[in-house]
């Protein structure tokens, strides 16, 4: 157990958001409460995490923009209490708050939520997009989007990210001023949105569009060549998935293994859980694909029986050691090689 103290609140030390929640300020006095075997470890990484803005470097997102007023939806209760957070991560998940609350009351009131539609070759810009509908988004139609509100780490902008649509969100309310058909370009690497452009403006990002496809064109032939420094640092590349039709993008991509499977989405868009067969079919699916082209997933299945005969031979201080030890690599090539030493 290790807990943050200030003053007579505290909160559970193990989780990163709630130490982000408790808004830490300079020249606040903490005490750090542990427990445990580990407990002087368990203190000192904690410190140093806090020492560190569990990073959550200032500045790193812009602030809360002001919103123009709309008409009341409904507030679920936690979004005004992110809403007012300094730490731009969580102040960004009022937006999410909001949307589940909005999507929940529609079911619950039998509401149809239309879907937003965009003219060709359009340019979204809002006070505020919910994650539904950025992920409702024609990206054959709309060809980039900015909000007022939010930032780089809003559920939005990574949306944008994972559709390919550039997206500026946080971006000056003065834009929402702009009427409708007016031409302008959206560059979303410099976080700037131009309006009427003159034709050598026009010639340039063109020029820069054709330069960024041909360069996705280039690092797409790539991908499947080994990801490894030119001083010889082999480096892991792993994807976050959420089924087998992205874990085939991601080996497309070059991916090695799954730095994160979104199990959650598979119990979406349903009334009923999954069975166990539905699950077991869609991770073995995911497991089969990534084992075409690498061997991250496949090492989990067949080494279960011999990791269990290995662990039977072990005492318990031996056992703890090995668990320490394992926690500490980051791919299943060093897992593999140290339990072969350990069987030796």
């Amino acid at each position: 157990m290790v807990h943050l103290v200030r003053g007579a609140a505290e909160v559970n030390a193990k989780s990163v958001v709630a130490i982000l929640g408790f808004e830490v300020k300079e020249g606040d006095a903490l005490q750090i409460k542990a427990t445990g075997q580990d407990a002087l470890k368990a203190a000192e990484t904690l410190a140093k995490l806090l020492d560190e803005g569990c990073g959550d470097s200032p500045g790193q997102a812009p602030a809360a923009a002001p919103s123009v007023p709309s008409a009341p939806r409904g507030n679920p209760r936690g979004e005004n209490e992110l809403a007012g957070l300094e730490s731009p991560l969580l102040r960004e998940r009022a937006n999410d708050i909001r949307d589940v609350g909005r999507r929940a009351l529609a079911l619950l009131t039998g509401s149809v939520q239309t879907r937003m539609e965009a003219p060709a070759d359009s340019i979204l810009i809002a006070d505020e997009l919910s994650p539904s509908e950025a992920a409702q988004l024609d990206r054959t139609r709309v060809l980039g989007l900015c909000t007022t509100t939010g930032g780089p780490t809003g559920h939005v902008a990574i949306l944008a990210r994972a559709l390919g649509i550039p997206a500026v969100c946080g971006i000056d309310p003065a834009a929402l001023e702009l009427p409708d058909q007016t031409l302008v370009l959206l560059d979303g690497g410099t976080g700037i949105l131009r309006r009427i452009p003159t034709e050598a403006g026009q010639a340039e990002a063109r020029e820069l569009v054709g330069r960024q496809a041909a360069q996705r064109a280039e690092e797409s032939a790539a991908a499947q060549k080994p990801a490894v420094t030119r001083d010889g640092v082999a480096i892991e590349v792993a994807a976050n998935i959420r089924n087998a039709q992205e874990a085939r993008e991601a080996v497309a991509a070059g991916a090695q293994g799954v730095g994160l499977l979104r199990s959650e989405f598979l119990f979406l868009d349903r009334e009923t859980a999954p069975t166990e067969d539905e699950q077991a079919a869609e991770y073995g699916a995911v497991a089969r694909i990534l084992g075409l082209g690498v061997d991250e997933l496949s090492v989990s299945v067949p080494a279960i029986g011999a990791i269990k005969a290995l662990i039977s031979r072990l005492d318990r201080a031996q056992c703890q050691t090995l668990a320490h030890e394992l926690l500490q690599m980051r791919t299943a090539a060093e897992v593999r090689e140290r339990l072969a030493v350990v069987a030796e």
